[in-house]
């Protein structure tokens, strides 16, 4: 957008004209952080939003350098007070729609946006368990398991698990399944917990008390981990 059109008109201006707008190190530093920045953001795949945390920096630097050493010597001082104004009221937009993107994906949202008691003493729980389990479990709890523990969801993150699109579409597929099809699901994820709470049942409703090989580990009212121990198909 015209932040970016500016920022590198202020690049090229610090490049130009070495310590007039910003001292050297930092105007070369701001510079070759905009041009990285930008090709990695294009380049990477999945992991540009990860990288684009920090980039206001460089762009919003060399933006008011460019305002001020490109835009305002073409304008009268009324003129580059309505440019500001202009610009500043484009950035106000932006951060209006980043607010509304973030409330909108909250009211999108399937799952509940607390974790429960009964969930939170499950995860306690995990936490003291071996740190070595795959626990298969809704994408509402997966995403927390490794913050509790040591343990690896095998769904945590849409962009930082690897194949998240199948994987999910696994893990919601285990919770509908038949026992024929959790056996197989079961045997292809590695899962050694599976766990089964208020989220898990809504995706479903399958009652897991009846899978083979599934035996409770921890245990409440309201939510279960079950250890694998092995799945074999009704006759």
């Amino acid at each position: 957008g015209p932040p970016a059109v500016l920022a590198i008109m202020g690049g090229l201006a610090v490049l130009r004209a070495p310590g007039r707008w910003l001292t050297v190190p930092g105007g070369r530093f701001a510079a070759a952080w905009l041009v990285a920045g930008a090709a990695l953001l294009y380049t990477l795949g999945p992991w540009e939003r990860r990288l684009s945390e920090g980039y206001h920096l460089p762009i919003a630097l060399l933006a008011a350098t460019g305002l001020h050493a490109v835009i305002r010597p073409r304008f009268s001082e009324a003129g580059f007070r309505w440019t500001l104004a202009t610009v500043a009221g484009m950035g106000v937009l932006g951060n209006l729609w980043m607010a509304a993107v973030v409330v909108l994906g909250a009211l999108d949202m399937k799952e509940p946006h607390y974790v429960t008691r009964a969930d939170a003493a499950a995860l306690e729980w995990l936490a003291k368990a071996r740190g070595d389990d795959v626990v298969l479990s809704s994408p509402a709890l997966g995403t927390l398991i490794p913050i509790w523990s040591d343990a690896k969801p095998y769904w945590g993150h849409p962009v930082e698990t690897i194949d998240a699109e199948r994987k999910r579409a696994e893990v919601e597929s285990f919770y509908r399944a038949g026992i024929d099809e959790r056996c197989r699901l079961l045997r292809r994820t590695g899962a050694t917990l599976v766990y089964a709470g208020p989220v898990e049942r809504s995706m479903g409703g399958a009652d897991l008390r009846g899978q083979p090989g599934l035996n409770p580990a921890y245990e409440t009212a309201e939510v279960t981990f079950f250890r694998v121990t092995g799945c074999a198909s009704r006759p």
